[in-house]
């Protein structure tokens, strides 16, 4: 006779701790017997240690998503607020480096966390300050260059 839910619980009711023993300890060994004839498929303690195993894995996922969440958010001011002195004092390689960060970061960041339209007018921005700086700069090695640089 197949335990009521109660036994196998190991509540157990009215018949005594004894019985309660008896019948889990049956429908255990009775289980994993079956689950051994048929080769461990459907083997009850297999199915919780994969659902434990996807649970953990999504988990970690999530983790690793959030931390990189967090991680954009919070370097997301101090990175955009260096930008100006990078520009002013013409260090254009580090501002389009932080620029690259933001953009990255604006990329974590885009997926439900408020303030995504200041987000990409604050790049479009610091874009076209460093497109004006740089200008020049490209107009100038295209005069100097002697050759060319393939067919036009």
């Amino acid at each position: 006779a197949a335990p009521t839910p109660a036994a196998a619980r190991g509540g157990g009711g009215s018949g005594g701790g004894g019985s309660g023993k008896v019948q889990r300890g049956t429908a255990v060994r009775g289980g994993n017997k079956k689950d051994a004839s048929s080769g461990g498929v459907g083997d009850p303690t297999a199915t919780p240690a994969v659902d434990t195993l996807s649970t953990l894995h999504s988990l970690r996922t999530n983790l690793r998503r959030t931390r990189h969440i967090l991680s954009a958010a919070s370097s997301w001011d101090s990175t955009l607020s260096s930008i100006p002195g990078l520009l002013s004092a013409q260090n254009l390689s580090e501002a389009v480096v932080a620029l690259s960060n933001l953009e990255r970061g604006e990329k974590a960041l885009s997926g439900g966390m408020p303030g995504r339209t200041e987000r990409k007018e604050e790049l479009a921005r610091i874009r076209t300050n460093i497109e004006v700086l740089l200008r020049p700069q490209l107009l100038h090695a295209l005069n100097k260059m002697d050759t060319r640089l393939g067919p036009l």
